[in-house]
């Protein structure tokens, strides 16, 4: 522990006016304020907590930030997966109906399916639908006649049927294994032509898609139909092919699709109604004994309801959506992810695939982690206080201390010590603040003894001040009676010269005066000068003036006289060219003359072929041509008849490596031997084709061989012809050449008529510039003249102005020779 030295308690005892003062007589109660407004110990306590806090606040934030992140990627990517997993689906799936048309088709035209025989072709259709997972296959025609095999609910295939032999109703058939009918199952009125898998093809005439619509005679059941119309050889229509595809294998394929718990996958049309849809719900309702599709707004499922309106009030028509996009919405408390996909095929569907996910699928195990994180940010903030309130009680003890001590001495106790502590920092603070009281007392003695001389010197000085003073407004008087008398214009007084700083002053302006009178001086001179100069200048002016005026009305005479030869000149170059245009006219002419006799030229070759002879010819290699094209038809049709036969064979294979029944098998060896038999007979046809097509070949040669003889003979014929026109040619081409000469020399004179013209021209435009020139010169001598009377006018007025000043008599212009000057002007 320090303290004062005692030689300074003691003067500071002894001499009262020593004793310092504090350094603000409010520091002991602003000092308590202080302390009451901000605590030490609260500080670093809050220093502690506060970063705690902020990393708990900023940990938990981010948690539940990267979780919720987290959820919208996986909720993005599932539904991407689906939307893409969905759409391959109906790509595959809606493909097949347009390939099995298009087979039946190459049928049809190729005469493999005959179109009247209704028994045969259900047992086509039969086999088809054996093979094939598709739900209806038919064929209706403009009698309304219709047959068809349909797929029901157990897998079992009935035949249906509306022709003559049936009284024109729909008689349901049930079939064997073999497809024959065995059973009359029911009999209803039905019109397929009122259908839109009938109607809308036929409408269009191409092969479509048909809307989504309900069956006349099972409206329950939801299908689509790619439909093609089959026409003849005139485009008549000879009936409608069609596939019908259940939707409701659509909602199997969604129902099995499984996204998240609780989402839903549905698919719409353009206009909103719903096609397909997974979970429970039905895509139709039932209205007074009537099934009515259902728009995704009015579904009986709430997700899909609830989607179905969100999308309707945020994005309006769905038919607007080109792209897929993404949108979120609140239902029941959770947050909805929702995809919309547009699906597109080349026949003219245009669905949107909607994939519905919710946010509490993804979020249960990440609001668990949430609540651990917050759990144990807690934990770690409590035990932060602690620790931040025990070390600030530490810490701020010491400096209390020290603050005690610092208002004590701020008072005037000068006498204060504090105790070292442990603490390194704040040791060293104490053992300062000890030697900074004993620098205090130490400080405060000098100050005083200080204070006492400067006083005394303080006094000094200002009595000198004082007397320097008067001396200075003494000479500063002076010089402003000298500054007034050169205001009044006397330039012959001079400023006393004192040894004081104002001495200095006085000197320089007396030296201005001085400068001041030469300027004078010469200012006079030389307006004496400009006076005589002036008179001089209008005089040269006057005459400039005149002479101008005289050569402007010379050269005007001029230009009228270069003005009437450039009239003349002009005349004779439109002469000229009138002259050259007529034999450019004749040259036109005589050009014209040899065109036409070209043309019938040409004429009289065309005239001399042996027309008959060539036609008869072409006809006959027509007829050989039309045969080879007859026979690329006839392989055309029997490569159409071979692919039906191999798809005919695979689908045989498809059956025989399923088939167990020794009957069976002894039936497709039977349908196997007749699809071989058929591939022979169209071998053999295809042999005796290529016979027939070598020997039309040779007499297409023969035929070619003569009209290339016809064509030489004729070509010698009009080679005799063509040298005479030649000869005529030539007698033409010398009256060009002569017409040509004639043409030049019109040219050569109406370029020297024009040669004349341009002279003319140039002289006459020199001549307006040396007219212009004069004028200018006019002008510039009129404004120099009026410019010396304005010159004269200054010059006056610059002497009445100096005449103000009275100069020295030492100078070479006096006031004399400003009065001589003023009777010279």
């Amino acid at each position: 522990m320090t303290s004062l030295h005692p030689k300074s308690i003691a003067l500071t005892q002894s001499d009262p006016t020593l004793i310092p003062a504090p350094l603000n007589p409010n520091s002991a109660p602003a000092g308590s304020s202080l302390r009451r407004k901000i605590s030490l110990r609260l500080l670093v306590t809050v220093s502690f907590v506060v970063p705690i806090i902020a990393a708990v606040g900023l940990t938990s934030w981010f948690s539940i930030r990267n979780g919720q992140k987290a959820v919208n990627d996986l909720s993005e990517k599932l539904q991407r997966e689906a939307s893409s997993r969905v759409s391959t689906h109906l790509d595959a799936y809606l493909n097949l109906p347009h390939q099995i048309n298009q087979i039946n088709l190459d049928a049809v035209e190729l005469d493999l399916l005959d179109l009247q025989n209704f028994n045969t072709m259900g047992r086509y259709f039969w086999r088809q639908m054996q093979v094939l997972n598709i739900g209806y296959i038919s064929y209706a025609n403009p009698k309304g006649e219709f047959i068809g095999v349909e797929r029901l609910n157990n897998e079992a295939l009935v035949s249906n049927e509306v022709s003559p032999a049936t009284q024109n109703r729909l008689f349901v058939y049930q079939t064997d294994k073999q497809g024959k009918r065995t059973k009359l199952e029911a009999k209803k009125d039905y019109d397929p032509r009122v259908e839109a898998w009938y109607a809308d093809p036929v409408k269009a005439g191409k092969p479509l898609w048909s809307k989504v619509y309900q069956w006349e005679d099972k409206p329950e059941v939801l299908s689509i139909s790619s439909s093609y119309p089959v026409y003849d050889d005139r485009k008549t229509l000879i009936g409608v092919l069609s596939i019908d595809l259940i939707l409701s294998q659509i909602n199997q394929f969604l129902n099995q699709f499984n996204v998240s718990p609780s989402a839903r996958v549905f698919i719409v049309e353009k206009n909103g109604s719903i096609v397909a849809n997974s979970g429970k719900s039905q895509p139709y309702r039932v209205v007074d004994g009537k099934p009515q599709r259902l728009m995704a707004s009015d579904s009986d499922d709430e997700l899909i309801r609830a989607t179905g309106q969100h999308l309707k009030d945020t994005l309006g028509d769905v038919q607007k959506i080109q792209a897929p996009q993404l949108v979120n919405f609140s239902f029941k408390g959770e947050q909805r992810f929702v995809q919309i996909t547009p699906w597109k095929d080349k026949w003219g569907l245009d669905w949107r695939i909607v994939v519905v996910t919710s946010e509490s699928d993804f979020m249960a195990q990440i609001n668990a982690n949430t609540r651990n994180t917050i759990a144990l940010s807690g934990v770690a903030l409590l035990i932060a206080t602690l620790l931040g309130i025990l070390i600030s009680r530490w810490i701020t003890q010491p400096v209390i201390r020290l603050s005690r001590a610092s208002e004590a001495i701020a008072n005037g106790d000068l006498g204060q010590t504090v105790a070292v502590n442990e603490i390194g920092e704040l040791g060293i603070l104490a053992q300062s603040f000890n030697q900074m009281a004993h620098q205090l007392q130490v400080s405060f003695t000098a100050l005083a003894v200080a204070n006492q001389g400067l006083e005394q010197r303080v006094a000094e000085r200002t009595a000198l001040l004082q007397e320097e003073s008067q001396i200075l407004q003494q000479d500063v008087n002076s010089l402003l009676e000298v500054v007034a008398a050169v205001e009044e214009g006397d330039l012959t007084i001079t400023a006393e010269v004192s040894p004081h700083v104002t001495g200095l002053v006085a000197d320089t302006f007396n030296r201005l005066i001085g400068r001041l009178g030469e300027m004078m001086a010469i200012v006079f001179t030389t307006a004496r000068q400009v006076s005589k100069g002036t008179e001089t200048l209008k005089q040269l002016s006057g005459k400039v003036a005149a002479d101008a005026q005289q050569q402007t009305q010379a050269l005007a005479q001029v230009q009228r006289l270069i003005e009437n030869v450039d009239a003349v000149s002009q005349e004779a170059a439109l002469q000229s060219v009138a002259a050259d245009t007529a034999v450019q006219q004749t040259k036109s002419a005589i050009a014209q003359g040899q065109q036409e006799i070209l043309t019938m030229t040409q004429g009289i070759e065309l005239l001399q072929r042996d027309t008959e002879h060539i036609v008869k010819r072409a006809q006959t290699l027509a007829n050989y041509v039309d045969s080879a094209a007859q026979f690329a038809k006839d392989q055309k049709r029997i490569a159409a008849m071979t692919r039906i036969l191999a798809v005919n064979a695979s689908m045989l294979s498809n059956r025989a490596s399923a088939q167990q029944d020794p009957e069976q098998m002894a039936v497709i060896t039977r349908e196997f031997e007749t699809i071989s038999l058929q591939v022979n007979q169209l071998a053999s046809q295809t042999n005796q084709s290529l016979i027939l097509l070598q020997q039309r070949t040779d007499q297409i040669q023969t035929v070619v061989s003569g009209l290339n003889d016809d064509v030489e003979e004729i070509s010698q014929q009009v080679g005799h012809f063509t040298t005479g026109v030649e000869q005529s040619q030539q007698a033409f081409d010398t009256i060009q050449a002569v017409s040509e000469q004639v043409a030049q020399i019109g040219q050569r004179v109406t370029q020297t008529s024009q040669a004349i013209v341009d002279a003319a021209q140039t002289t006459l435009q020199s001549v307006r510039q040396v007219s212009a020139i004069a004028a200018e010169s006019s002008d510039r001598a009129n404004i120099t003249q009026t410019q010396a009377e304005q010159m004269e006018e200054l010059a006056q007025t610059l002497l009445q102005t100096v005449e103000f000043f009275r100069l020295p008599a030492k100078l070479p212009l006096t006031s004399n020779a400003v009065e001589e000057n003023r009777n010279l002007l």
